[in-house]
């Protein structure tokens, strides 16, 4: 049917439709929209507003036969026409509403619907007018305020799971803290009614209940000082319906690679704190069963965390115990805090030294904690008796050498003096009288000539120094004269005039040290010149030193010379002196001992004071 000359077609959203609620759609300046009040909610017409808002120029463009199929998310669909049936059959007069439309450009928006009802007079059509309230921005917030919340709930529970696996990690072994680990963990997941907790620690297995292979699986490895020893696991054994493929939120991943550094740490720790305990418990031990001695254990400030065993008159657990060492020993003995300065520096040390009338033995090592921190041991053990007995059961021997050496001396060389005598006088008789016995007896006269030589030269060795002060280098002059003469090597000796060995027994040790070091240079190092020097040091202390040139041996070898070195440095302690080794392969040997002396300074003889 044509249409007449001078008049225009009119959109179907047209108050001259004439269906109820057209004006009030005409005058709306906000979203609304008029449709009939069946279970589709026909469209019969929209507002401006709604129209632009969803993509089209003007109301007379929105496609109404389609229009819910297009707008409505398909999210909401069922909801949205489920609540509209009921509107329509009467069960609601008016029916609040909250859904999303889907524009032409694919944004959403979020709508709130207030509707009325309404019909013709006539009752025979009903129809719905509904006012449309943008809740985009205040449901974004929501959103916004429900995600916070959300993450809120995550770290508090994040938080109470790192609360209690350090709580936990304050008490009992490793093995007591993971069993208890394993079942705090599932609660800090999203789902944790259906997690489970697994840790495997070198070999052994700690899980809580209902452990079963899943696909839905993440772990951290347990790692200490660079060696993985074990991984923490966290499963789900089931997914809630609407879950996603890969249930774990990235806060999570991030959470147990916390959990695996924690428990690292705490293991660490609780390894460490089992290893000191063990070792308190051994110095303890040790303390105890070693007479006269005190051992203790100092951290990295010098202070005395442990102390066990007494020293009368000197120390006491109860008097260096929780106390910084720096000020125990500020004074004196100045030695010690010395030695434990020198095992916090890496250096471990076996010394002796004299303090007043005391033989002190002083031992200390450092110790490695396990934050990479030291810390370190010191025991010291009052060996003045010992000493002492050592000393006697000495002197007993250098006084029975002596003696022997004097009967040698005195007895044998006395006699042989006389054979030699006797034998020159047969000699000259026989001249006369039977002059072919002449060869025969001058041969007796040289044999004991040499006879008497030998046991001179074991007199010497039996008793080499003189009981008086100047004895030690007379004896090492002689020893360096005989090492020329018998082993053809040249030797040197230079002693300080300003030196007293007062105390023959250290004389007679420090001649010996020397004797066994020309030996083994000459026998074992194969040497060409051998330097012997006894003099002073600043501190005041002898020193007595060997030098020799000849193949030397490499640090740390074991001597083929057996005991000597050995014998050499228990000499020295017996005098309460240290012995040093150093030796180079092809470089020679050196070896220094230094001991205590009194020391009397003297000027040089004048020529008259010499006679």
């Amino acid at each position: 049917m044509s249409r007449p000359r001078g008049t225009r077609a009119r959109p179907a959203n047209s108050e001259r439709d004439g269906y109820p609620f057209a004006s009030l759609l005409r005058l709306s300046e906000g979203f609304a929209y008029v449709a009939r009040a069946d279970v589709s909610r026909t469209p019969l017409g929209v507002s401006r507003s709604l129209a632009v808002a969803l993509g089209y120029s003007s109301r007379a463009r929105a496609p109404l036969e389609e229009f819910w199929g297009k707008h409505l998310h398909p999210g909401d669909a069922d909801l949205v026409k489920e609540r509209w049936a009921a509107q329509s059959m009467g069960m609601k007069a008016e029916a609040p509403l909250e859904y999303r439309l889907v524009t032409g450009s694919g944004g959403v928006v979020w709508i709130h619907e207030e509707s009325v009802m309404g019909e013709e007079n006539d009752g025979a059509a009903r129809y719905v007018f509904a006012v449309l309230v943008d809740v985009t921005k205040g449901k974004e917030a929501e959103e916004h305020n429900l995600s916070q919340a959300r993450d809120l709930r995550e770290r508090v529970k994040e938080l109470n799971c790192l609360y209690a696996i350090t709580h936990l990690a304050e008490e009992g072994s490793v093995e007591q803290m993971l069993e208890q680990v394993v079942r705090v963990l599932p609660e800090a997941w999203q789902y944790p009614e259906r997690a489970y907790a697994r840790i495997a620690y070198e070999g052994r297995t700690f899980s809580s209940q209902a452990v079963r292979d899943s696909r839905w699986v993440q772990s951290a490895s347990i790692v200490i000082r660079g060696d993985t020893v074990g991984h923490v696991e966290i499963g789900y054994r089931s997914l809630p319906a609407g879950a996603l493929e890969s249930p774990f939120l990235p806060e999570e991943w991030s959470l147990l690679r916390g959990i695996a550094r924690r428990l690292s740490d705490a293991i660490e720790r609780i390894t460490a704190q089992e290893a000191v305990r063990k070792s308190e418990a051994l110095y303890r031990t040790l303390a105890k069963n070693v007479p006269n001695a005190l051992v203790g254990l100092f951290d990295h400030d010098l202070c005395c965390t442990l102390a066990e065993g007494d020293l009368p008159g000197l120390f006491a657990k109860r008097r260096i115990e929780g106390r910084l060492l720096s000020d125990v020993w500020q004074d004196e003995p100045r030695f010690l805090l010395q030695a434990c300065l020198r095992a916090l520096e890496g250096h471990e040390t076996a010394e002796e030294h004299r303090w007043h009338d005391l033989a002190l033995s002083v031992h200390t090592m450092p110790i490695g904690d396990a934050d990479g921190t030291r810390s370190g041991m010191f025991l010291v053990q009052d060996v003045t008796e010992r000493r002492n007995l050592e000393k006697e059961v000495l002197d007993i021997a250098a006084r029975e050498q002596r003696r022997i050496g004097q009967d040698l001396h005195d007895g044998l060389g006395q006699l042989l003096t006389g054979l030699m005598c006797l034998s020159g006088s047969l000699s000259r008789n026989l001249q006369q009288s039977a002059p072919n016995h002449v060869a025969e007896a001058d041969e007796i006269t040289q044999i004991t000539r040499h006879a008497m030589t030998e046991a001179r030269a074991l007199a010497r060795g039996l008793m080499p120094v003189d009981l008086d002060s100047r004895g030690l280098a007379a004896a090492l002059h002689e020893l360096a004269y005989d090492c020329e003469n018998i082993f053809n090597v040249a030797c040197d000796c230079i002693c300080d005039e300003q030196v007293r060995v007062e105390d023959p027994v250290s004389s007679l040790q420090l001649y010996r040290i020397t004797q066994e070091a020309v030996s083994n240079g000459v026998r074992h190092g194969q040497a060409s010149v051998i330097r012997i020097h006894l003099g002073l040091e600043l501190s005041g202390s002898g020193l007595l030193t060997i030098q020799d040139d000849g193949r030397g041996f490499r640090p740390g070898a074991k001597p083929r010379s057996g005991m000597g070195l050995r014998i050499m440095k228990y000499r020295a302690e017996t005098i309460g002196g240290t012995l040093e080794v150093h030796s180079r392969r092809a470089k020679g040997t050196t070896i220094t001992c230094r001991f205590p002396l009194s020391v009397t300074r003297q000027p040089p003889r004048t020529p008259l004071e010499e006679v």
